[in-house]
């Protein structure tokens, strides 16, 4: 079965009893694709569905390791971009992923869908492939499912970004293969942000590699300590 916005969202209720709704003339752009919510220093696997009104962030079943099931446990289960909070849109096209960065206004671009209704200023995600492999599979089969798929996601994401730029005046920057979707060229503050993504990421592999080499060391000096001293 196709789980798309029809049997994914209809009368959906969210775990702590908020039943979700779509608004008045609301209509799906762009149905079921896999998308990787960057929260924190960390991220979770996530169903989106981009309509005229905004995007709708929903948590798989599944998330893909023991990091991801903590965030899970600490975001709401599902997450609105309303199109009237969004300040800038940028996407960048890769082979297997895109990247995708808004920024909000009034530093508001993303909201749960909670009673406690938290919200965050920036948002940074990847669009990405829903793999066929069983481990993978986080919610059955997506609209959009697999490689050859992929291509026709990544035009129909442009093609929508383009429609709703368009029509609630947001500037949309957008790389090749579909720069001709684009309202506007890359601003200044979209090139900071990417920046500052990937100086997240930086910082977390240099992290990652200092407790590996603090680990190291210790076993080693350990190892030391043992052979002078005796075990």
């Amino acid at each position: 079965m196709i789980n798309n916005a029809s049997n994914l969202l209809n009368d959906y209720t969210t775990p702590k009893g908020l039943k979700f709704k779509f608004d008045k003339d609301e209509k799906i752009l762009v149905d079921s694709f896999l998308f990787q919510l960057g929260v924190g220093f960390g991220s979770l696997m996530c169903i989106a569905f981009i309509t005229n009104k905004r995007i709708i962030i929903k948590q798989t079943n599944r998330q893909l390791s023991k990091a991801m099931k903590q965030q899970a446990f600490l975001n709401a289960d599902m997450k609105n971009i309303y199109w009237k909070d969004v300040k800038e849109i940028n996407l960048g096209n890769g082979k297997e992923f895109s990247k995708i960065f808004l920024l909000g206004n009034d530093g508001v671009v993303i909201r749960d869908f909670s009673p406690e209704g938290d919200t965050e200023d920036k948002v940074r995600g990847i669009i990405t492939i829903n793999p066929k492999q069983s481990l993978m599979q986080m919610n059955g089969d997506l609209t959009y499912n697999g490689k050859e798929t992929f291509n026709n996601l990544q035009e129909d994401i442009n093609k929508a970004f383009n429609q709703v730029s368009i029509e609630n005046n947001i500037p949309f920057s957008t790389s090749a293969p579909f720069e001709k979707y684009a309202t506007t060229e890359e601003t200044e503050e979209v090139k900071k942000l990417k920046k500052e993504g990937s100086l997240l990421v930086k910082g977390c592999m240099w992290v990652i590699m200092g407790g590996i080499l603090l680990f190291i060391g210790t076993v080693i000096i350990g190892s030391i300590i043992t052979a002078i001293f005796g075990g």
